[in-house]
């Protein structure tokens, strides 16, 4: 597993005026400092990207891809949760000899996206990422017995009760070879890498090039054609002409519902979080009264909370593991009230970064940090099931003094240098 705090870097050229841009990895939104213009990217699918040769006179290249895994990983056990990053990439293609992983190449020299200039080349065809995933979930598991066997003096064979994956993004990394004299050579260091394996000893199994097609979107509301505000990493962007929010989607921009927590006093931020209604089936929580036996709250339950609906909340931006919890579970049993149709607030609003889909996978390890005590719902664990119903974007209005942002009602407070991180993530 190898993980890097730094994003990678994408040389890119403006599809305006040709100039060339340096982008990060976390960059959803193309700015050209020469010509101005602003566009969304999108892959269609995945991203996809190749490492250049340093020798640009070979011409019988050959690219193997690479998965790219990044994000959180949650494991449930009897009494905690653990958490971690992980970062790593392997193998795309049934071929020995081949390193397992890029190791710490991608980090060496910017990368670039894959386009048609590539077409004269050859690639060996990727498998699919799940089947790879299962070798990166092997190594993970066998990371974390050890670490967990180092702790408890031995071999652990503590039980993990249930596994999230949050905020998981994966990418394709191609990676430049040569055949020469019956061998393969890397065309980044130029040094031998394999023999060529014997069961392609009558050729590599090659095809031409198929990658998805990375799509510019100009960063113009779809309705009244006006400016979108948001960050380069941002997933979602706001218009502050017709209040509404815009996501990307295909080729085109997709609208989104979003709703405004009301502020007492004029806030210094908002941040985006999901909020998620769920069918739940297999523990008992149909009303906010439920929730509060559930996470047995200091709260005196009133009348009107049996009938209460429960949302799932959750951070639609990217933070450490440790503070992804405590804001989920924060946010969930606060439930805040929030009024829909609202104007985009003109105070600053931190990105989102963290999409609906990724929030979903993290409500049973909300469920399972907010039960009180948790040998209550161990048993249920893996007959809980949740269907989601319905998700909006909130913006949750937020306090700033030194070095933290406040939410009194949901008695959660989050470094400011610790989202800045987690922007990297």
């Amino acid at each position: 597993m190898v993980r890097s705090s730094d994003n990678w870097k994408i040389e890119q050229q403006c599809p305006q005026c040709g100039a060339p841009v340096l982008l990060e990895e976390t960059d959803r939104l193309f700015t050209c400092s020469f010509c101005r213009v602003r566009l969304f990217i999108s892959p269609g699918d995945v991203f996809r990207y190749y490492i250049p040769p340093q020798d640009r006179s070979v011409k019988d290249v050959v690219f193997v891809p690479y998965w790219r895994f990044k994000g959180m990983t949650f494991l449930c056990r009897a009494d905690r949760t653990e958490q971690r990053i992980v970062d790593a990439t392997a193998l795309a293609v049934d071929c020995k000899g081949l390193p397992h992983s890029l190791g710490v190449r991608p980090q060496a020299a910017p990368l670039r996206f894959v386009s048609r200039e590539l077409e004269p080349h050859l690639f060996l065809p990727h498998r699919p990422f799940d089947s790879v995933f299962s070798w990166i979930e092997k190594r993970l598991l066998s990371v974390e017995t050890g670490i967990a066997g180092r702790k408890a003096g031995g071999l652990s064979s503590e039980k993990v009760y249930h596994r999230a994956y949050i905020g998981e993004t994966s990418s394709l990394i191609y990676l430049p070879v040569f055949i020469e004299d019956g061998s393969l050579y890397d065309a980044v260091t130029g040094r031998r890498m394999a023999s060529m394996p014997g069961e392609y000893s009558e050729g590599l199994p090659l095809q031409r090039l198929q990658a998805g097609r990375l799509s510019f979107i100009p960063t113009l509301c779809p309705r009244c054609g006006w400016d979108l505000h948001g960050g380069k990493d941002s997933l979602v962007h706001l218009c502050r002409n017709c209040d509404t929010a815009w996501k990307v989607s295909g080729d085109g921009l997709e609208g989104l519902d979003f709703a405004v927590v009301p502020a007492a006093d004029a806030p210094s931020a908002y941040l985006p979080f999901w909020r998620m209604k769920a069918g739940i089936s297999g523990v008992r929580l149909r009303s906010y009264a439920d929730l509060i036996r559930f996470a047995n709250l200091p709260k005196a339950i009133q009348r009107e909370w049996e009938e209460q609906e429960i949302h799932f909340w959750s951070p639609a931006f990217k933070v450490r593991p440790q503070l992804f919890q405590k804001s989920a579970r924060a946010a969930t049993n606060a439930q805040l009230p929030v009024e829909s149709g609202q104007r985009v607030p003109k105070a600053e609003i931190f990105p989102a970064t963290l999409p609906s889909e990724e929030a979903l996978q993290g409500l049973k390890v909300t469920l399972f940090n907010m039960a009180v005590p948790k040998k209550n719902i161990l048993p249920l664990i893996g007959g809980i099931t949740i269907t989601p119903e319905d998700i909006r974007l909130v913006l949750v209005p937020f306090q700033r003094n030194t070095h933290e942002f406040v939410q009194e009602d949901m008695h959660l407070s989050l470094n400011i240098n610790a989202l800045k991180f987690g922007r990297n993530l």
